[in-house]
């Protein structure tokens, strides 16, 4: 994972800005509709009646803790918190604003 996340990192230095566009989990969550919205807006994609009624739809059918709120932990899985900070300090100060 870690080899993956600093893939992530140099292959958005490399690319076109306009190709990418970033949200967070918490901005997803929060409002989807929205963020659906203004990732549509950003690459020009229409966003007509029936894309806005999919949309609506699945928001309904897939809202979250539908089935259910999962409570992992690091433990559970042999990792320890202290590691994964030291591990995976660049990817978390460079999306710093999106992981708030």
């Amino acid at each position: 994972q870690l080899a993956l996340a600093n893939r992530s990192i140099a292959v958005r230095r490399e690319a076109e800005p306009s190709r990418i566009f970033d949200i967070s989990y918490r901005q997803l969550v929060a409002n989807p509709r929205a963020t659906v919205h203004a990732i549509y807006a950003h690459f020009g994609l229409p966003m007509d009646a029936s894309v806005e009624a999919s949309l609506a739809a699945y928001i309904d059918e897939n809202r979250q803790y539908k089935h259910g709120k999962n409570r992992y932990s690091l433990a559970q899985f042999g990792l320890k918190a202290a590691v994964l900070r030291e591990q995976f300090a660049s990817y978390r100060s460079y999306f710093a604003d999106y992981l708030r």
